[in-house]
Formats: structure tokens, sequence, C-alpha cells
């Protein structure tokens, strides 16, 4: 498929099948994000590295790791996956696939985002209980629900949706 082909709206991929988002890094401001999500932004930090410009393209696949006991863990596992993206890639896979699956989280496991009292989170895209996008706590754990993006090699072989 051509570039522009892989920006239609699609459902959510099965894991492993990898798909390309495209992210305007300018309107997708990290603070912006808590507040696009209902959050009040004041006092809140965003410590990540900022995507900035557009048209950027990567390669990308949702994975399942299992229950994981602490975030730490959970990046562990992972980083053996593929490389953690930026948060605000979450806005361009909200974009591409605006429909959240049932029963699915998908996280994007970048936790720049500090709440006042020093707590990290990340942002995350799925049906729960009505949100469809919102940060969670890096302090709870994760169970077999949760998928997370993870960006794939340049040189591992693609067959992208």
């Amino acid at each position: 498929m051509t570039a522009t082909a892989t920006q239609q709206t699609l459902v959510i991929p099965e894991n492993e099948v990898e798909f390309a988002l495209a992210l305007n890094g300018d309107e997708a401001d990290p603070i912006e994000m808590l507040q696009n999500d209902g959050i009040n932004p004041a006092n809140w930090e965003f410590r990540g590295k900022k995507i900035m410009g557009t048209g950027t393209r990567r390669r990308f696949k949702l994975v399942s790791v299992g229950y994981c006991t602490s975030f730490n863990k959970l990046v562990e596992k992972l980083k053996k996956q593929g490389a953690i993206p930026e948060g605000q890639w979450r806005e361009a896979f909200k974009k591409r696939f605006p429909k959240p699956g049932e029963k699915s989280l998908i996280g994007f496991a970048d936790a720049s985002w500090v709440y006042p009292n020093a707590d990290l989170y990340f942002p995350y895209f799925g049906d729960n209980g009505g949100r469809n996008s919102s940060f969670r706590w890096t302090g709870h754990g994760f169970n077999g629900v949760w998928r997370w993006v993870v960006e794939v090699s340049e040189s591992a072989p693609s067959a992208t949706i």
C-alpha cells in the first residue's frame, strides 16, 4: 500500500500486524493532550521528547506482554518487542483508528507526563468506562487486557496495513 492508502480509517489491528501512522506534532501538544482528555493541565509537566513538525511516518505494531506487576517490568518486556514510541503518537493512532475496541486498552508506555505530586503517567486509548482516551498512573499493575504500541525496527521485514 502507498503511504496515503495506509492513512485510511481502519479497524484496530490484531497483535503483531504492522501499521503506519502519520503525526502532525504541532497539533499533538503533550499538555493539550491532557486537556483534550478532560484533565485540568494546571501544574502538570511534560518531561519527554516532544515531536515537532508534520508528516512523520513510522512502523508500529500492537503487542501483549501479559500481566506485569510494575511499570518497570512492563517496559522491560516491551523493549524485547520493539522501541517504545513517544506518547504523542496516541493522537495519530486515535485519528487512524477512532473506534476503540471492546475490552481493550491500548497503552503508549511513555511515562513523560508528571502530575503535581510527582507521579508519572502515560497516555492510553480504549474503552475504559466510556472514556476513549486518558492517562494512567504508572504505579498500577497491568493485566492481560492491555495491548501496547511499539515501534518496529526499520531493518525488520514489513507487512504493513
